[in-house]
């Protein structure tokens, strides 16, 4: 991967965070927000599963634990990439708890949905 996509990558990641910590969850949630629109591009496309593990790394370097960020970060770039997917966002409620889970979904991943009611689809084809 080249240096200047990488650092599309870190800087991409770095405004979602700046402009995560200042909204709230219906700002998060709008179009805006999400910016639909593909305003940068990558060299050339790439597997991902290559996207994802760089953003991971990156998410860790910047100590962000937020699985909502993760998700709308990640989707952003998936985007410059032209992949097909959705942001899920699900919760659950046991006897004692509550949690709720944001995730990418590609491929029809069912893996969060036995765990988690999904409760809001964003999707991006």
């Amino acid at each position: 991967m080249s240096i200047k996509d990488r650092l599309l990558i870190f800087f991409i990641i770095l405004m979602t965070s700046i402009n995560f910590v200042f909204s709230n969850f219906n700002r998060i949630l709008s179009d805006s927000f999400l910016n639909k629109n593909k305003l940068f591009t990558f060299d050339k496309k790439y597997q991902n599963r290559v996207l994802s593990n760089l953003c991971e790394r990156i998410f860790t370097y910047l100590g962000i634990k937020s699985c909502l960020l993760k998700s709308i970060a990640l989707s952003q770039i998936l985007r410059i990439n032209n992949t097909k997917h959705k942001i899920m966002i699900g919760t659950c409620l046991d006897k004692h708890n509550f949690s709720s889970h944001s995730w990418i979904d590609i491929l029809e991943n069912r893996k969060f949905l036995k765990e988690y009611k999904v409760i809001k689809t964003i999707d991006y084809e």
